[in-house]
């Protein structure tokens, strides 16, 4: 059993009340999540064209040399594989990856 100082425990425990108190009035909300719009229609899509074209109002592609994408031949586990994604463009706001 860990013996903590009383202080210790009073502290904490303050602590603990003003995070759940500022947490129930809203002041801690994720606003920039809660601002994202889900692109239902995109993840709806049954093609390619489709799904493209709800995320970014087009579906027109080109290809570039600029986008680079670096994943291993094999995957040493299939549930997990880590890709690296470049993009040596100016201003790039969103890079999506579809299968």
């Amino acid at each position: 059993m860990t013996h903590y100082p009383r202080r210790t425990f009073l502290r904490n425990t303050l602590a603990t009340a003003v995070l759940v108190a500022v947490g129930g009035t809203g002041l801690l909300r994720p606003s920039r999540a809660f601002a994202a719009e889900w692109p239902k229609d995109a993840f709806t899509a049954k093609k390619l064209d489709e799904a493209i074209s709800a995320l970014f109002g087009s579906s027109a592609t080109s290809p570039s040399a600029s986008i680079k994408l670096k994943a291993p031949a094999q995957a040493e586990n299939s549930a997990q594989v880590q890709i690296q994604v470049t993009a040596e463009l100016p201003d790039v706001e969103v890079i999506a990856i579809l299968k």
